[in-house]
């Protein structure tokens, strides 16, 4: 029995470092979950949606860390109250003179200030007025306050900057990645391999000039196909397809070609 009480002494201390493990090991899992969730979105190319989702991801990472925080501010409160109470208690069994209660109390804010609840000792500190160095005290707690403070400010700076970071990151890999394919999508459109070139373009979506890349590709199918047809002597429907085409490389001369060579091929046919 005496062994079990000894896994419940400090217990509000162990409340409290379970509620810190809690939060510790819930926004690791966030920080993953996140990471995860950011490169299966980004896997998913040629899909605009993909990289909203993967910005959600990201963005969801410090908003789950904040939640988590949150939520374990109970349990931490709880262990608070415990540490507090049996402070109090340690000493309210006795029956105390004016100066016992001054030494409890500057005990009690002592011991506080030794857990860094430098608020809750500084309050204990002022209701004993001049006692001891309880002024010193009190200027040492909100000294170590403030130097929280900036460290909370540091962190919060550093992790700003990160997740700025990050974004940035993710910006540029975004931009990299389509410049790369609208590259390679160019080279199959200048070696003619243009159903490819459409694929890689439409992908693409409004990224630089790819609608008129697409366009210029069906030109080129239709230039390539005008093309097999007059060099199979179909040259009332090469000149149809080089005419629609209008400027595009050199339509009107094909279509000048054209004209001569079925102008060559009926005098020759009639006789």
């Amino acid at each position: 029995m005496e062994t079990i009480k000894v896994w419940y002494a400090n217990i509000g201390k162990k409340i409290k470092d379970w509620a810190i493990w809690i939060f510790v090991v819930e926004a690791i899992a966030a920080v993953i979950a996140g990471i995860i969730g950011f490169f299966v979105f980004c896997s998913w190319r040629g899909d605009d949606g993909g990289y909203i989702w993967a910005f959600l991801c990201l963005l969801a990472i410090p908003i789950a860390i904040f939640v988590e925080f949150v939520s374990t501010w109970l349990l931490y409160g709880f262990g608070e109250l415990i540490d507090k109470v049996c402070i109090m208690e340690s000493r309210a069994e006795k029956a105390l003179t004016e100066k016992e209660k001054n030494e409890y109390v500057y005990q009690s804010a002592c011991e506080l200030m030794q857990k860094n609840d430098f608020k809750s000792a500084i309050s204990l500190f002022a209701s004993i007025g001049e006692y001891k160095d309880a002024k010193e005290k009190i200027q040492m707690c909100e000294s170590n306050l403030q130097k929280e403070h900036k460290r909370a400010k540091k962190i919060i700076i550093y992790f700003c900057a990160t997740f700025l970071f990050l974004i940035a990151f993710i910006t540029v890999c975004n931009s990299l990645e389509k410049y790369s394919n609208y590259s390679h999508a160019v080279n199959l459109m200048e070696t003619e391999r243009y159903e490819s070139a459409i694929t890689e373009f439409e992908a693409l979506g409004d990224y630089r000039d790819s609608y008129e890349k697409i366009i210029e590709c069906h030109k080129g199918i239709k230039y390539n196909d005008a093309m097999y047809l007059k060099n199979q002597g179909k040259y009332e429907r090469a000149i149809d397809i080089f005419k629609s085409l209008g400027e595009y490389k050199d339509s009107k001369a094909q279509i000048s070609d054209c004209e001569m060579l079925k102008s060559w091929y009926d005098v020759n046919n009639y006789d």
